[in-house]
């Protein structure tokens, strides 16, 4: 793989051998934690979405582009199991329904409880970045992931 031969939204990691299409969505549903919504992740953990209210996936001069998958479903591991491996520097590439990419470097790695995710990641204001999450850290009584894993990129 390779950034040339990205199709149009799409992500790739290289650092992770991960490429993955992206579709955008603004839809939030029920988590699994009680008075807790959530956007809407596509089942197979092989695809991720974007917040559609927030940032593009190429451009822009402020705003958060929040790109989200599962970790694993019940037939498995997903395309982002190993996110949280990223130490920083490493390069993310984005792009948008054009076939257009954007370079992204990694800068930052945060986990925090599941019910605890940052709201300035739904912002279509604020500094112009990139997140990459998905669920991690211990998996609690219900079998459920407890945190969230998310990778801050700046554009390059």
């Amino acid at each position: 793989m390779s950034v040339s031969d990205m199709g149009p939204n799409t992500v790739f990691i290289p650092a992770l051998g991960v490429y993955m299409p992206v579709q955008a969505d603004s839809t939030f549903v029920a988590s699994q934690y009680d008075g807790f919504t959530t956007i809407q992740v596509p089942e197979d953990p092989f695809q991720a979405v974007r917040y559609a209210g927030g940032g593009q996936m190429v451009g822009g001069d402020t705003g958060t582009t929040l790109i989200a998958a599962h970790v694993s479903t019940s037939s498995g591991w997903g395309a982002l199991r190993n996110l949280h491996q990223l130490e920083g520097g490493e390069v993310i590439y984005t792009s948008d329904g054009q076939g257009s990419s954007q370079a992204w470097q990694v800068t930052a790695m945060r986990v925090e409880q599941h019910t605890d995710f940052p709201q300035e990641y739904w912002s279509p204001d604020g500094p112009r970045r990139l997140v990459v999450t998905t669920c991690g850290g211990p998996v609690n009584q219900q079998g459920q992931f407890a945190q969230n894993i998310f990778v801050e990129a700046v554009p390059m």
